[in-house]
């Protein structure tokens, strides 16, 4: 997850070379994937989404300690995405754009089932890290997530009346800026097809609590940053819907808001409704928003494996259920 401060300044400064998803010939292609015999092989089940977290730590491991937009751990990263979908049986689109810093950064995008409808959810989740650490939680987590997801839709839910997209976006930690070169890449007709964006984040944080961004606003005033913020219609249904989507007794955290400060920004601001899953540690002040957060430490050992299984299973029955 971003700063606040760095995701304003990033609306504007996006120069996009973004390819549409519905087909450009000039899509970009993925090097060669790792093949170390550490990391999953392609195909290879992904049920549990902590398989996929020890695979972007050893990645980041044989690749200098993180997993940065434009470095060689962040390309890796995203080949391992596009190899885990294809092993699927899926078709994933590399989009390349133009980062602020004259870095090429690349969207991975994939359409899990063809909807008999004409609409489609959109999940995404970004799959860099900063350059200091691994991200095995910032964001390795949401990485694990959808990819645990496509394996359960193409395996038990092929039919489903809506089509769920996901998105793995790159270059989130430089200013939300693989997210915003989609949404402007995006026709008009395209984007009235999205009915909602999901976004997960960090969603296995230790000592923390599940936060579902606030669609209905009830969070007003919490964060300066956000007090006047408008969201687009439908969202504050989106999030009821994915809040009822957890088990009860479910250590939810109030009062803290989150819709400018990650990849449901640039949705928000052509009127796409959204929401999302992160999860925040539970502190007053709140200092700290998880542990080891940008840092070093962000690793494997950093995960909270209950609360990623929570997570998960919510994702799960949420997009299944609203595809339906």
């Amino acid at each position: 997850m971003k700063s606040p401060v760095l995701v304003s300044a990033s609306i504007g400064l996006m120069v996009a070379s973004s390819l549409i998803l519905t087909g450009c010939a000039g899509s970009a292609q993925p090097s060669s994937p790792g093949t170390s015999s550490s990391i999953t092989a392609r195909g290879a089940k992904l049920a549990d989404p902590l398989q996929a977290l020890r695979d972007l730590q050893r990645i980041s491991d044989d690749h200098g300690g993180n997993r940065a937009t434009g470095t060689p751990g962040g390309t890796a990263s995203g080949d391992y995405i596009v190899s885990q979908l294809r092993g699927l049986g899926l078709a994933p689109t590399v989009e390349e754009f133009t980062t602020s810093a004259s870095i090429t950064g690349r969207n991975i995008v994939v359409d899990l089932n063809a909807g008999s409808g004409a609409d489609s959810v959109l999940i995404g989740a970004h799959y860099d890290s900063v350059p200091n650490g691994p991200g095995i939680v910032d964001n390795g987590s949401g990485v694990a997530n959808l990819l645990s997801l496509a394996e359960k839709v193409t395996t038990e839910h092929s039919h489903l009346s809506q089509t769920i997209r996901l998105a793995f976006w790159d270059a989130e930690e430089t200013g939300v800026e693989g997210s915003v070169a989609y949404v402007k890449a995006l026709t008009e007709s395209e984007r009235a097809r999205i009915s909602g964006y999901v976004n997960i984040d960090m969603s296995a944080g230790k000592n923390a609590k599940v936060h579902v961004f606030d669609g209905d606003r009830s969070s007003a005033g919490q964060s300066p940053d956000e007090e006047n913020l408008t969201l687009a219609p439908g969202s504050a249904e989106l999030e009821a819907r994915l809040r009822s989507s957890f088990p009860d007794g479910t250590p939810f955290l109030e009062g803290y808001e989150q819709a400018t400060r990650s990849d449901g920004l640039p949705f928000n601001k052509v009127g796409i409704a959204v929401t999302g899953i992160s999860t925040v540690v539970d502190e007053t002040p709140l200092t700290t928003i998880i542990s080891c957060y940008h840092q070093s430490c962000d690793d494997i050992d950093n995960v909270d494996r209950e609360m990623l299984q929570l997570t998960n299973a919510a994702l799960q029955r949420f997009a299944v259920t609203l595809a339906t």
